[in-house]
Order: C-alpha cells, then structure tokens, then sequence
C-alpha cells in the first residue's frame, strides 16, 4: 500500500531552524492531526511534504522513491495540497475552480469527460459547496471560499490530502462536517494530514495526532496517548479538562500551567 515518508527532515528560514531532524511516515488509511504551538513548524512541515518546501537535510519518499521521481502531473494526481487560507486570484465561478481539481488527469488541450463532471459534482456535494453553483469566488465569505477549495484538492482524488488549518475559518457546523469528510477520505483508504489548533476537534476524529514542537516531533500516536496532561503542559504550557460523552473522550484547554484556578 502507498505511503508517503519524511526522513530527517531539517529546515532553516535565515538563521532560524524551523525543522530539525524531522521523520514522519504516513500510510493510507489513516486522518493524521498535526499540531503544535505557533511557529512549531508545521505549515513548513505539511509544505514539505507536499514537495513545496525546499529542505537543508533529508528527503521525501513516495512509495519509497524520492519526489522529484515523479512528473508533476504523476504527483498531481497522487498528492493534493490545501494551503492555508487558500485564495483564488481570478474571479472565476465556484464549478469551474472545482473543476480545475481534475487537471491532473488531463493531456494537453484534452476536455473534461463525463466522468470528471460526476466526480465534480460529488467533490461539490461532500464540501458543501453545491448551492454555491454560479456564484464567482470573489462573492465568497472566507469559510465559503475554503470550502470550495478543499472541493477542488479532492476532486483530484488523491491518494494523499495535504490540508492546512481547513477549519480555521469555518463555522462550528461546517468544522464539524469538513472533519468528518476528512475521517471518510481517511477512512475510504486515502490519507489525510490535516494542521489543527483545535485539541478537541483532533481528539474527537483523528486516528493519530503528530505535535510539534520547536520544529521537531515532541509525541507521536493516538489522540489518547498524545493528549495527557503532562505533554499538553510541556509542549503548549496549559492545563487541560478532560471528559466523555457518548463514550467519546473530549478535552479542553482550561488555563495557563500552574496558574491558580481561584
């Protein structure tokens, strides 16, 4: 099975190193969460992945061989990456932005068939985003234009979906649809990294969770073995509540470490 695999991966902006020493396998199958505090270096992380970000040190394998083994159009339709606060710089309606999604499957002046019209309309359903049909992305809210282009990295169908913060900007309804979409991708066999601030929301639907810290991995497993008070305090400084209903775990970030609760 397909796996996507970052070894020893060591990153500077200037004099500043934002990874060091990074290794990190993802299979199929699985909705990774990646967290940490500001600046832990996960956008960097997710970027390099996706064969966006150049690296000091190391590399990263698909299916073992390095990334610039693939042609671009190979690599299109196998990894697709959602940056964050994703924008579109043309006016151009909501279905045709989708429809960009299944470039990859396309050869030179080749038309859309009707099977990339089927899987744009599926893509448009699972996202949300049908009623928007006709509208031009400049008419969009933010949480609205995230959407669409989320709709668009999984119209390419990949194999590997790369998303930074996709919830960020979304209402507490659509973070809850857009993640459980991103656990039915996972689930369905693809694999999805997802960046997250929301402990609670990574919690609730990861399979894994990776926190960074200081741009190298400071806990690696399931939400339940990663989220103990004792790490959540060493890596983000907080202390935390943690509950259950419907037998499902929920935590949430109470205050500062030590800070007296009076």
């Amino acid at each position: 099975m397909s796996r996507l695999d970052a070894l020893g991966l060591s990153v500077k902006f200037g004099n500043s190193l934002i990874l060091d020493d990074v290794s990190l396998s993802i299979p199929r199958g699985k909705l990774i969460g990646l967290l940490g505090p500001n600046g832990a270096g996960k956008t960097t992380l997710i970027r390099a992945l996706a064969g966006l970000q150049k690296v000091e040190q190391g590399q990263v394998k698909l299916d073992g061989e390095k990334l610039s083994a693939f042609d671009q159009q190979d690599l299109g339709r196998r990894i697709a990456y959602l940056a964050q606060g994703a924008e579109c710089s043309w006016p151009l309606k909501v279905e045709r932005i989708v429809m960009l999604g299944r470039t990859p499957y396309l050869y030179q002046n080749e038309r859309l068939r009707e099977d990339d019209y089927s899987v744009t309309e599926r893509v448009m359903r699972e996202a949300d985003v049908s009623h928007l049909v006709g509208r031009t992305v400049n008419t969009l809210s933010g949480g609205e234009l995230t959407r669409v282009m989320l709709a668009r990295a999984l119209a390419s169908e990949p194999e590997f979906l790369l998303a930074d913060e996709p919830v960020a900007s979304l209402d507490p309804l659509h973070q809850l649809e857009v993640m459980g979409l991103l656990a039915n991708v996972a689930h369905g066999g693809g694999a999805v990294v997802v960046v997250l601030h929301d402990l609670n929301l990574a919690m609730r639907f990861c399979d894994r969770v990776v926190l960074l810290s200081e741009g190298r991995v400071a806990a690696d497993g399931e939400p339940g073995e990663v989220f103990t008070a004792e790490i959540l305090e060493q890596v983000y400084g907080i202390d935390v509540k943690f509950g259950e209903c419907e037998g499902k775990p929920w935590l949430l970030p109470w205050q500062r470490a030590g800070q007296n609760s009076e």
